[in-house]
């Protein structure tokens, strides 16, 4: 990642581009904000990333929060 959000961002897209459409087409799995929760947390927890999902504060919860080379990412 090496702190570089826009190539970041254009992998992500990338991925996303990539899942079929015939997949969720018919029906309303993309609707679904844990359906798309679900692909960030394999990819970070794949890397190896510090990973804290649903975390509740005082103000709601964080989705979820990345740790990683030093900084956090939410």
């Amino acid at each position: 990642m090496a702190d570089d959000l826009p190539a970041l961002r254009e992998l992500f897209h990338s991925f996303f581009a990539s899942i079929p459409y015939d997949w969720y087409r018919k029906n309303q799995l993309a609707g679904y904000e844990g359906y798309y929760a679900s692909i960030f947390y394999s990819y970070f927890a794949a890397l190896g990333l510090e990973i804290i999902v649903e975390d509740a504060t005082n103000k709601g919860r964080i989705d979820m929060t990345v740790r990683y080379n030093r900084r956090i990412y939410l």
